[in-house]
C-alpha cells in the first residue's frame, strides 16, 4: 500500500505513515495496489536468455577451434565445451526461473480491496487477564550500573 500523502509504501493496519506521519486511518482514505507491469523485465529477461545463449555458444565454438591446434589430443578440448555449454545452460535455466517467479507472482496478486475503517473504530490490543500482566523491563534495566566508591590503600612494595 501507498501513503496517499507522500507516496511512501506501508504496511496494512497501520494508522500513520512511517514516512511523513500521515493519518492513514481517515475516511475516504483507500488502500489500492501499485499496478503490476511485467512486460518490460520479461522483454528483458528473454533478451538476456537469448543474448547469453547465442554469444556464449559462439564464443565458446570459436574459442574451442582457436584451442584445439594448440593440443595434440581433442579431450581438453571436448571437455571445455561441454563444461562451457553447461555453465551456459544453468545461466540461461536460472533466467528462465526468475521470469517465470516474476510472471506467476503478477498472476497470483490478489485483486485490489477498497479498505474503509469507520472514524470511531481504533485498532487496539485486546485487554490483558487480570492478574496476567506483567510490565517488561527496559532495555537498560540490566545495562547500566552505580559503582561505589572505594579507596583501597596503596600497596608498598618491600625492597630487601
Amino acid at each position: 500500500m501507498f501513503c496517499p500523502s507522500c507516496g511512501a509504501e506501508y504496511a496494512i493496519g497501520l494508522n500513520y505513515c512511517n514516512r511523513c506521519g500521515a493519518n492513514l486511518s481517515a475516511p475516504g482514505n483507500q488502500i489500492e495496489l501499485a499496478p503490476i507491469s511485467i512486460t518490460k523485465p520479461t522483454i528483458v529477461i528473454s533478451l538476456a536468455v537469448l543474448l547469453l545463449t547465442l554469444l556464449g555458444f559462439t564464443s565458446l565454438i570459436e574459442g574451442a577451434t582457436k584451442l584445439a591446434p594448440a593440443f595434440q589430443h581433442t579431450d581438453p578440448v571436448i571437455a571445455t565445451i561441454v563444461f562451457g555449454m553447461i555453465t551456459i545452460m544453468v545461466g540461461d535455466i536460472m533466467l528462465l526461473r526468475l521470469l517465470s517467479r516474476l510472471i506467476s507472482a503478477a498472476l497470483n496478486r490478489p485483486a485490489p480491496q477498497k479498505h474503509l475503517q469507520p472514524a470511531n473504530h481504533v485498532n487496539q490490543l485486546p485487554a490483558p487477564a487480570p492478574g496476567a500482566f506483567v510490565p517488561v523491563g527496559s532495555v537498560t534495566d540490566h545495562t547500566t550500573r552505580t559503582l561505589d566508591a572505594a579507596y583501597r590503600q596503596p600497596v608498598q612494595k618491600n625492597e630487601s
